[in-house]
């Protein structure tokens, strides 16, 4: 697949989550009120600033150390208390919006068993590092990661972002507290939760590997459509970039 295709993400982002049978509107009415929260509160200022030019800089003395003593442990031992079970799922043990992501995205039938493998991978690599965190199979985490990976696209940021997302390791509790409180995953069913899940997790991901072509290939125009995807996926989530 090739970046001549990115305008199709945004565009396969909204029509997965619009045209799932399995999924009603009001699973997704979350978004308008939970989001347009986060507009005026510290979880979306906390992730913006973080993918923001300079955030980096400003922050590299404390997250070098966070980053040895991370590496100090391969997999994180989460407490109960933080585990908040009403925003993770348990899992099919299959893949449930792979094929379906790859045929919105890429109308070329030829090149479905690629984007497919590109699909499968971007899944493969984010859940590694999800489980090393203690987050496995985890919506909030997920969103933070969706959030985070599309802003850093947006803002043009090019440091090398921590995947999942989690620059700030309180955003995902944050998230994952509103959530509760607000009975945002109550209704879903595991299957529901893991659909989201991974069109969350593909959509980010994806976005940000044609951004990081863009930049190594220098293609400007390029560039430019990744920024417009990233700034379309936000805006899915009343997030005004």
């Amino acid at each position: 697949m090739n970046t001549t295709k990115v305008y199709s993400i945004g565009l396969a982002a909204i029509m997965v989550l619009a045209i799932s049978q399995q999924i009603s509107a009001q699973d997704y009415s979350f978004y308008n009120d939970m989001f347009s929260n986060m507009l005026s509160n510290r979880i979306w200022d906390s992730i913006y600033k973080q993918s923001s030019p300079g955030y980096s800089a400003a922050k590299k003395k404390s997250g070098d150390s966070k980053s040895r003593s991370a590496k100090q442990a391969s997999t994180n031992e989460v407490p109960a208390y933080r585990k908040y079970p009403s925003v993770q799922f348990k899992s099919t043990g299959t893949r449930l919006k792979v094929k379906e992501l790859a045929e919105l995205v890429d109308p070329v039938p030829e090149d479905r068993p690629e984007t497919r493998r590109m699909l499968s991978g971007i899944l493969e690599k984010y859940e590694a590092a999800a489980v090393a965190k203690g987050y496995p199979n985890d919506l909030a985490l997920a969103l933070v990661s969706y959030i985070g990976l599309n802003s850093h696209v947006y803002t043009g940021k090019t440091g090398k972002p921590i995947i999942p997302f989690e620059q700030n390791v309180g955003l995902r509790d944050m998230i994952a507290e509103n959530a509760v409180q607000n009975g945002t995953f109550s209704s879903m069913t595991d299957r529901q939760r893991q659909e989201m899940y991974e069109v969350l997790v593909m959509i980010a991901g994806l976005t940000y590997h044609f951004y990081e072509k863009a930049i190594s290939e220098k293609n400007a125009e390029d560039l430019k459509k990744c920024k417009l995807v990233a700034a379309q996926n936000l805006r899915m989530l009343d997030i005004e970039p």
